[in-house]
């Protein structure tokens, strides 16, 4: 109840200020990208490139403030409990991500404390694979409701040289002095349950980890 009520303080909060911003933005982005056209017109680009990046990160603070109204839909309040800890992680650490939920999750086909597990190391994963010189990283999460099964979906760029098939090696980990017990972890919870499939896949420097919930 106590997190429930903290997610609905938090969102009434943030729309608020969505409302706000959105009023200001608009008002204030004609402006801004006149004047990143007139710097591009007298070739001054680092002026240019600055102004650009502010209209960026500007945006992407509205951006992650929509995951509040996504959470809203969940209606399993642990499930819903992680989701939110993922966000706020991302949001103290300035990981840009987005959330898109379609399953409200109030009925699932296998034990609780396993699919919680589950959640908890692909997201944790997925926050860990940030590099402190990744400038360009992200977490896009896709939860899709289908006829049959519940999709999660996420996706995170990976450093040049990452090899796929060596995320499931015990002692596997993307932190120094860190034993790598999540992802092997993860490959035996799903071994174990017959309504689960996990797949991990690469492409163009995309680490794609697909977790299904089969109905």
């Amino acid at each position: 109840m106590e997190t429930d009520n903290a997610i609905l303080r938090s969102t009434l909060k943030s729309q608020q200020e969505m409302y706000e911003f959105s009023r200001e933005f608009q008002h204030d982005l004609k402006s801004l990208l006149n004047s990143v056209d007139n710097h591009l017109s007298e070739n001054n680009i680092e002026e240019a490139r600055l102004l650009l990046h502010k209209i960026s990160t500007e945006g992407q603070d509205a951006v992650n403030q929509q995951y509040l109204s996504q959470l809203s839909a969940i209606e399993n309040l642990p499930i819903k409990a992680t989701f939110y800890q993922f966000a706020a992680t991302c949001t103290e650490k300035k990981i840009p991500f987005q959330l898109n939920i379609t399953s409200d999750f109030k009925y699932i086909s296998i034990e609780l404390l396993d699919f919680l597990r589950c959640l908890s190391i692909i997201l944790n994963n997925a926050v860990e694979a940030k590099l402190a010189k990744n400038e360009n990283f992200f977490i896009n999460i896709d939860v899709l409701k289908k006829k049959d099964s519940t999709n999660i979906i996420i996706k995170n760029p990976t450093a040049k040289n990452f090899k796929l098939q060596s995320i499931f090696q015990k002692g596997f980990s993307t932190k120094n002095q860190h034993k790598g017990l999540g992802l092997s972890n993860l490959r035996k919870i799903v071994n174990k349950n017959t309504k689960l499939e996990l797949h991990y896949s690469l492409k163009r420097s995309l680490l794609i980890a697909e977790l299904i919930i089969k109905d």
